[in-house]
């Protein structure tokens, strides 16, 4: 499934998230960098989780040898899910207000190109 979000022109370089404090509030006044930026954050969250998940090189025959302990590879991947769980959270507080999808999300107008970019990190 191809996405529509278009790419940030040239003239958007000069702007960061960091800029973005500098809008004058107009929630249509963002560079369009920012969504960019903020998808690349999520993208290398994601791409920790399904690492841990997805482990390729973990062997399931090597895990269940002597000394295994179930009890200790539980409570490793209960630490691990809250520590993803607490980087995601993290990650959402910080998102820049124009870019959260609100709770009222239904009101949105979805073609907005904000709107489209809201959704996109929301179901990321």
């Amino acid at each position: 499934m191809a996405s529509t979000v278009p790419l940030p022109s040239i003239s958007d370089e000069k702007f960061s998230t960091q800029n973005l404090a500098s809008c004058d509030g107009n929630k249509n006044d963002v560079p369009a960098a920012t969504f960019f930026a903020e998808s690349i954050k999520l993208s290398h969250i994601l791409r920790q989780i399904l690492g841990h998940i997805y482990d390729p090189w973990k062997k399931p025959e090597v895990e269940k040898g002597i000394g295994f302990d179930e009890r200790k590879r539980y409570r490793t991947h209960v630490s691990s899910t809250m520590a993803f769980d607490d980087e995601l959270s993290r990650f959402e507080a910080e998102l820049p207000e124009v870019l959260r999808l609100p709770n009222d999300a239904t009101k949105t107008h979805i073609g907005s190109i904000l709107a489209q970019q809201r959704h996109v990190l929301r179901s990321r």
